[in-house]
């Protein structure tokens, strides 16, 4: 299984620039860019986002990000592009987006600057919720038909998440599972981060984060754990409820 991860020296900014500029980024590369920015972890096969956007196959999708990346670097001729790892030129999807060669399936996942502009550009598309920023209400159940759920988002500031895993990694910092060490390069940079200090539902308003003192990152079971009573558990409780026959 390979990862894709060829640097590309693309600022925030001028991702940012570039989404913004109706010669370079179209409508319909946009539409592709918003499904996968939706997505969780940022990451969608193609195969996924056709149907959703119309096309009854994947390939368009193809050459939509290809011509979009050829623009790209026509118009910003610093860019060293990554190339194929066969020798046969450019990798043109792999400007906008890492991969992971998975056999079957090929994941698009954006890389991080351009899921900042993204957020900067349609911050009510970041779909990157975690269990403490929404609550459901006005639910009903019906056996056999589908649920229907309101709920009040409340923005995670995606820079304030990556100062947390730059400095704390990917590790869970309770039971210390490793999505990477566990599933290979499919589960690298796969993590939720929590918000230990002051769940984001609570505030109702704006407040300035400490990425190193107020969030944490967490694995799935363990975030579940911590919101699975009323008053959240602590880190430290659920590091004990861990231990507690050892």
């Amino acid at each position: 299984m390979t990862f894709y991860e060829t640097p590309v020296k693309i600022t925030t900014e001028r991702w940012f620039e570039i989404l913004n500029d109706k010669s370079l980024c179209n409508e319909k590369t946009l539409k592709i860019l918003r499904c996968v920015f939706k997505s969780d972890n940022y990451k969608a096969y193609s195969s996924e986002i056709a149907p959703e956007l119309g096309y009854s196959h994947h390939a368009p999708l193809n050459a939509i990000i290809a011509n979009f990346a050829k623009r790209i670097l026509k118009k910003y001729p610093d860019i060293d592009p990554p190339q194929r790892f066969d020798g046969r030129g450019i990798n043109y999807w792999h400007i906008p987006f890492l991969g992971i060669d998975e056999g079957n399936k090929f994941p698009w996942i954006l890389r991080d600057e351009l899921a900042e502009a993204l957020r900067k550009k349609y911050p009510s598309d970041d779909a990157q919720a975690l269990p403490e920023e929404f609550i459901e209400n006005n639910v009903m159940y019906v056996e056999g038909a589908s649920k229907q759920v309101v709920k009040n988002i409340y923005e995670r500031d995606l820079n304030a998440r990556k100062a947390c895993l730059n400095h704390y990694g990917y590790t869970c910092v309770i039971c210390g599972f490793n999505f990477e060490e566990v599933y290979g390069s499919a589960g690298k940079y796969i993590i939720h981060v929590h918000h230990h200090t002051n769940p984001l539902s609570l505030l109702k308003e704006e407040h300035k984060v400490d990425p190193i003192k107020d969030l944490a990152p967490v694995c799935p079971n363990c975030h579940t754990m911590i919101h699975s009573k009323k008053e959240m558990f602590s880190l430290d409780e659920i590091k004990s409820l861990i231990n507690r026959d050892k």
